[in-house]
């Protein structure tokens, strides 16, 4: 690794063989913390994307941004940005009709009575709130935060 005017050359070969030399604890800490980087990024950008959506349609769901939210596996082989929230009782379900979309819907009973001729209640269209993530930009973030810790842990034991 060597700095030249504020510009960071890293020779991947060295950061590989340090990787290698870690124990498996701290090794699952570097993967776990970047994949959080990474679902960090994907979040944002589905944030911005709910946010925009309700926003161009005149409602204010401020409670929708806070059902986005970033799982890392235990071992950190995985990350998840799920959509639906973690809380039962949490507005964010609501998401969930935005992304899949529904059929037309019918109301044919109101208070347990039928009704004569069914209310159209209309349908939500599917939006896909994913479509403005930069996978580039993920695996760069992931890349960097891998390489940067990768580093640091090695050059702290040493």
């Amino acid at each position: 690794m060597a700095r030249n005017n504020n510009v960071l050359h890293i020779n991947e070969d060295a950061v590989i063989n340090a990787f290698k030399r870690l124990n498996g604890k701290q090794q699952t800490k570097i993967n776990k913390a970047g994949l959080r980087a990474g679902a960090k990024v994907i979040q944002k950008d589905v944030r911005s994307e709910v946010n925009s959506y309700f926003r161009s349609k005149g409602e204010k769901f401020g409670d929708m941004l806070s059902g986005v939210s970033v799982t890392v596996g235990k071992k950190g082989d995985y990350s998840k940005v799920n959509l639906f929230g973690k809380r039962k009782y949490h507005h964010s379900y609501i998401l969930r009709f935005f992304s899949i979309g529904t059929k037309i819907r019918k109301q044919r009973k109101y208070k347990g009575r039928s009704l004569r001729r069914e209310r159209n209640l209309g349908r939500i269209s599917q939006h896909d709130f994913f479509q403005s993530v930069n996978q580039s930009a993920v695996s760069s973030q992931v890349d960097k935060y891998i390489t940067k810790n990768t580093m640091k842990l090695f050059n702290n034991r040493n």
